[in-house]
């Protein structure tokens, strides 16, 4: 037998996977990004008046097309800074499509003509760096505006002279730099749907009629 034969047989039998995986894993890395897309998505169904099922129903589809295309779990990435300066400003539906759909525009042209490399290469992180850092303090400062105000949604209003929503503020920041490096729980996971629970337990119950 020649040293070539020998060679082919030494070699290990090429291994194949599946096209589709569905175990604990891709389920947990399809839940990635689900702390960025949850709390945008809830915060600006509540104040921007966006239509639930829309959102979800939307999102939803765009998770099953990327994973049916890529054959991985691709977490759907909303556009942070529209939301986060929808939040903020107190954007209509309207005008929030509206921004999406050009937002969407341009991504396309730039991707579809190169010109997106063009920009990367000479946009310098401090810009990017910059733009994150005006969304996170847009963030911030809305949020500190929802925990200082008195919330009429709440049973009770404060807890002896402190503002009930202070104290869920500080509660949920000390959970989430707690969680901050955990890669099993995610923090904003928790705090968006121990939110939804302590809603439950002390937000007054809507009438038929506001529904």
């Amino acid at each position: 037998m020649s040293d070539i034969q020998m060679e082919n047989n030494n070699k290990e039998p090429k291994k194949t996977f599946p096209t589709f995986i569905f175990n604990r894993v891709e389920f947990s890395g399809s839940l990635g990004d689900l702390g960025a897309l949850l709390p945008i998505a809830i915060a600006m169904i509540v104040l921007n008046g966006l239509n639930a099922t829309n959102v979800m129903v939307t999102a939803g589809l765009f998770y099953i097309m990327a994973g049916l295309y890529f054959k991985v779990p691709v977490p759907v990435q909303p556009m942070k800074v529209i939301g986060a300066y929808a939040i903020a400003v107190g954007l209509t539906p309207t005008q929030i499509i509206s921004a999406s759909l050009w937002m969407g525009l341009c991504v396309l042209f730039l991707g579809t003509t190169g010109l997106i490399h063009i920009i990367a290469k000479y946009t310098p992180k401090s810009t990017v760096r910059g733009v994150q850092l005006g969304v996170g303090v847009v963030l911030m400062i809305k949020g500190l505006d929802f925990m200082i105000k008195p919330d009429p949604n709440l049973v009770f209003q404060s807890v002896g002279p402190v503002n009930t929503g202070i104290i869920l503020g500080i509660v949920g920041m000390a959970v989430t730099l707690i969680l901050l490096e955990n890669r099993k729980i995610p923090a904003a996971v928790l705090v968006v749907f121990g939110g939804i629970l302590l809603g439950l337990f002390i937000g007054k119950p809507l009438k038929l009629e506001e529904l």
